[in-house]
C-alpha cells in the first residue's frame, strides 16, 4: 500500500498530462473516481474487523454481513448503466455520492453496543451509492475523450480504481496503527475505526461537492441542449 504513496508524484505528473490534453470532466471524473475507490476501500476494509474482533463474530459471519455492498453493487450497476444513458451520468453520481455519505456516517456511530442489523444495513445502503456511482463515472469518463484516445482513459480510470483503494487501505493501517494499545483490545479498535470513518466520511463530501460542481455545470448543460432540440 505503501507503494500507492510513492509512485504518487508519477501517477500525478502524468494525470495531469493527460487532463490538460483533455478536459475539466475528464478531470473531475478522474479525481472523483480516485475518491471513490478510496472511501470505499477505506470503510470496507475496516468492516470485516469490526464484526470478527469487536462483535467477536466468526469470519463466516462477517462476509455474510458485508456481502451487501458487491450484491447491490452487482445488481444495481448494469440498470444504472441503462439509466444513465437515457437521462445523463451527473444525477446518478451526485445521489451516489450522498446516499454513500449517510452510509459511512452510520459507520461512524458504530460502537461494541451497536447491533449487527446496523452494519448490514449501512452496508446495504453503501452499496447502493456504489451501484449507482461507478458505471455513470465510467461512462462519462471514457465520454469525455476522442475515441482514438480511449485505451489511456481506461488506464486512467484502473490507474484511479488501484491507486484509491491502496491509498484507502494504507490510511485505516496508519489510523488503526497508531491508536493501537495492547491493554484496550475491542475499546481501542473502536477509536481507530471511528477516526477513519470520519477521514472518509470528509472525503466523501469533498466527493459530493465534485459532483455537484459536474452536475451543475455539464448536467444543466444537457437539459437545456434536450430542451432546445
Amino acid at each position: 500500500a505503501l507503494f500507492g504513496f510513492g509512485g504518487l508524484p508519477l501517477v500525478t505528473n502524468a494525470t495531469l498530462y493527460y487532463l490538460r490534453s483533455y478536459s475539466l470532466l475528464f478531470a473531475l471524473g478522474f479525481v472523483g473516481c480516485l475518491l471513490g475507490y478510496l472511501v470505499s476501500s477505506g470503510t470496507n476494509t475496516a468492516l470485516p474487523f469490526f464484526v470478527q474482533d469487536v462483535k467477536f463474530q466468526t469470519a463466516t459471519v462477517s462476509s455474510l454481513c458485508t456481502m451487501g455492498f458487491s450484491f447491490m453493487m452487482g445488481t444495481l450497476g448494469p440498470f444504472t448503466g441503462g439509466w444513465c444513458d437515457r437521462k445523463g451520468p451527473f444525477r446518478y453520481m451526485l445521489a451516489a455520492m450522498i446516499i454513500q455519505a449517510l452510509a459511512v456516517l452510520g459507520y461512524c456511530t458504530l460502537t461494541e453496543n451497536s447491533p449487527l442489523a446496523l452494519v448490514i444495513i449501512c452496508v446495504v445502503i453503501y452499496g447502493i451509492g456504489g451501484g449507482l456511482f461507478y458505471a455513470p463515472v465510467t461512462s462519462m469518463v471514457m465520454g469525455s475523450v476522442p475515441a482514438s484516445s480511449g485505451g489511456v482513459a481506461s488506464g486512467m480510470m484502473s490507474t484511479a480504481r488501484n491507486l484509491g483503494s491502496g491509498i484507502g487501505i494504507t490510511i485505516f493501517s496508519i489510523v488503526v496503527g497508531m491508536t493501537a494499545r495492547e491493554d484496550v483490545a475491542f475499546n481501542n479498535y473502536i477509536v481507530g475505526q471511528r477516526i477513519d470513518m470520519f477521514i472518509m466520511l470528509g472525503l466523501n463530501v469533498l466527493n459530493i461537492v465534485i459532483m455537484a460542481v459536474l452536475y451543475m455545470t455539464f448536467g444543466r448543460q444537457k437539459k437545456t441542449t434536450q430542451a432546445k432540440n
